[in-house]
């Protein structure tokens, strides 16, 4: 007949004795109670003992610590068996959770990218004065956009059957620097007019638009806990974080961000916020607004 060993030791209540699965305790190890400071922060926590005690001390993925554990989150449980109804217990823990040290979040990433943005022909520099940026208003109208439009359309249908080529609306913007009344604000009738035939020409060639790099910048940043998220679409002066933050020579509009798991059980998110750079002035300000 088998007997089973009777196990000698330190019980839960502190006396000294025979162990049942009820007064035993486990026991912290050394060897292996290794901790890692790297992309993520991670400890390990190793107790020897009976193998049942072991068994039901398991701890599920995702679990959130407490005491000496709080601000940490289970990754991984493991039970080594011994001989005799003994066994090794491992619990891997990394830093996560609502209640974790902030000193310990990820470290922040960026990327960024060249994007073509491709604007209309009507927002070409050469359809403007050197000084648009200190005036606004010295650059092509409405108007005068709308009349190269309209003539390259009416070009297209100028030819009669009789072959005769007849466009009004292209006769009335090579007269523009005739006209007497008033001009728009910041600018003359002759220079709309050789800015709205430089349009036309370009929109008879079939250049609707026009090449315009830009950059597609994102700032990637970690939160233990699920953050107020933006929802995009808005015009801010810079982006609010990484190697670009503050940078202002270029106009910005804000993309909506995206959150992402980066630990277990909701124990880290990644938010990757993201923004179109473009010339000064390449958003215009009462298409976006500059807060939701």
């Amino acid at each position: 007949m088998s007997l089973s060993p009777i196990w000698v030791g330190r019980r839960a209540n502190g006396s000294v004795g025979p162990l049942t699965l009820e007064n035993a305790v486990l026991v912290p190890q050394w060897s292996g109670a290794d901790t890692q400071l790297a992309d993520r922060i991670t400890t390990t926590d190793v107790y020897r003992g009976l193998l049942q005690l072991c068994l039901n001390s398991t701890m599920l993925r995702g679990t959130y610590g407490s005491g000496e554990r709080l601000g940490w989150v289970v990754t991984s449980s493991t039970v080594t068996r011994e001989r005799k109804g003994i066994a090794i217990l491992t619990i891997k823990w990394e830093v996560g959770g609502p209640w974790a040290d902030h000193r310990f979040l990820p470290l922040d990433d960026f990327r960024s990218e060249s994007v073509e943005l491709y604007p209309k022909a009507e927002r070409n520099s050469g359809l403007a004065a050197d000084d648009v940026a200190t005036n606004p208003n010295h650059r092509i109208s409405h108007q005068t956009v709308a009349l190269a439009y309209s003539a390259r359309d009416a070009s297209y249908r100028a030819w009669s059957s009789s072959g005769i080529y007849s466009n009004q609306t292209l006769g009335a913007l090579n007269n523009m620097d005739a006209w007497t009344s008033d001009p728009p604000s910041g600018s003359t009738w002759a220079e709309q007019k050789a800015w709205g035939l430089k349009l036309y020409r370009w929109l008879m060639r079939g250049h609707e638009t026009y090449y315009e790099a830009g950059i597609k910048y994102s700032w990637i940043w970690y939160s233990f806990s699920f953050p107020t998220l933006s929802k995009g679409g808005i015009i801010e002066p810079f982006p609010i974080g990484g190697p670009m933050m503050g940078d202002a020579s270029q106009s910005w509009l804000r993309l909506a961000d995206v959150p992402e798991p980066a630990g277990v059980n909701g124990s880290v998110y990644k938010i990757t916020s993201t923004w179109l750079g473009g010339p000064n002035g390449h958003w215009d300000w009462e298409v976006y607004p500059t807060s939701r």
